[in-house]
């Protein structure tokens, strides 16, 4: 069965002005392709630009360059009341828990940042037991994280590094 891509990025550069007044390239150059039902981590330093990724993937932020896509649409062109509609129901960015309600019927993608210290407290088996239930229903998942082994309950890893994405080889579960 051929998949179709749910979030991409091309060639997106996003960058912030620091307290010193310099500007500093956070993100350059990324394409990344996460497909429906993928279970994808990034994986990253501190302050190299992974939660920035998931802001730009849950439409949270806007790239300086280049585009974010979302099921084939620039996520640019989408209008405030659409785009506030597919943040509730097509793309969640949790931050800390996954919400323990069945999930919306069109819910295309769950975005993790940095779970390591769920997945390692007494809940973190039942984080990771929803998260790949989700996985399992077809949600694709895309994991932020520093932890090498968190990094590897997912099929696919991107390594973000000095700005750039590069995916490494798939895992099997």
């Amino acid at each position: 069965m051929l998949k179709n891509t749910v979030l991409e990025t091309k060639e997106v550069w996003k960058g912030y002005r620091e307290e010193s007044g310099a500007f500093h390239w956070v993100l350059k150059k990324i394409n990344l392709e996460v497909m429906e039902g993928e279970f994808a981590s990034i994986l990253g330093e501190p302050a190299g630009g992974k939660s920035t990724l998931l802001r730009l993937l849950g439409f949270l932020e806007l790239p300086d360059r280049g585009g974010v896509y979302f099921q084939g649409r620039l996520v640019g062109e989408i209008g405030g009341k659409e785009m506030e509609h597919m943040r509730a129901n097509k793309v969640w960015s949790v931050n800390r828990q996954l919400p323990l309600q069945t999930p919306p019927k069109d819910l295309a993608a769950v975005l993790l940042d940095k779970p390591a210290r769920l997945l390692k407290s007494e809940s973190g088996n039942s984080l990771l037991a929803q998260i790949y239930h989700f996985n399992s229903m077809g949600i694709t998942v895309v994991m932020a994280t520093r932890d090498p082994a968190i990094a590897s309950y997912a099929t696919s890893i991107y390594k973000l590094s000095e700005g750039e994405a590069v995916k490494l080889n798939g895992n099997t579960r």
